[in-house]
């Protein structure tokens, strides 16, 4: 029964969606620890804080995603990948700082509240933009 459960948890691990959720929590906790720290702590407003924290998760992010869960290969331009994966998560900083300021500003929400509401918005385009531009494989016709 063991092996069952761990045979299934390995073929889960394989696939690229629950890898990137994964790299994905991990690098969103290191975000939410850089912006709580900045703005709780070093009371830096909470929009700079927050652009500052998904920046950190963003190279974490990088990072883990090019190497465990698309596992880009050594030949791709390494300088290539890297500007597409930052545009993708720069388009993402974008709605993220436009949503987190109306969500503060205009519903009333706390700010740290509004920042975890934008993470989990934004997961969705950063999944579609890396899998199918940033880290896609080439097409290899027969």
């Amino acid at each position: 029964m063991l092996f069952l459960l761990e045979t299934k948890f390995n073929l889960l691990l394989k696939r690229k969606f629950v890898r990137f959720f994964l790299v994905s929590a991990i690098a969103t906790t290191l975000n939410f620890a850089v912006f709580y720290a900045l703005h709780k702590f070093f009371f830096i407003d909470y929009r700079l804080a927050s652009g500052i924290g998904f920046f950190s998760g963003v190279l974490l992010g990088y990072f883990l995603n090019s190497r465990w869960t698309f596992k880009s290969s050594d030949d791709a331009n390494p300088r290539k990948r890297f500007l597409k994966y930052y545009c993708v998560y720069l388009f993402s900083l974008g709605v993220n700082i436009l949503m987190i300021d109306i969500l503060v500003e205009y519903v009333g929400i706390y700010p740290s509240l509004a920042n975890i509401i934008t993470i989990g918005f934004t997961f969705v385009s950063n999944y579609l933009g890396t899998r199918f531009w940033v880290f896609k494989k080439p097409l290899v016709l027969p």
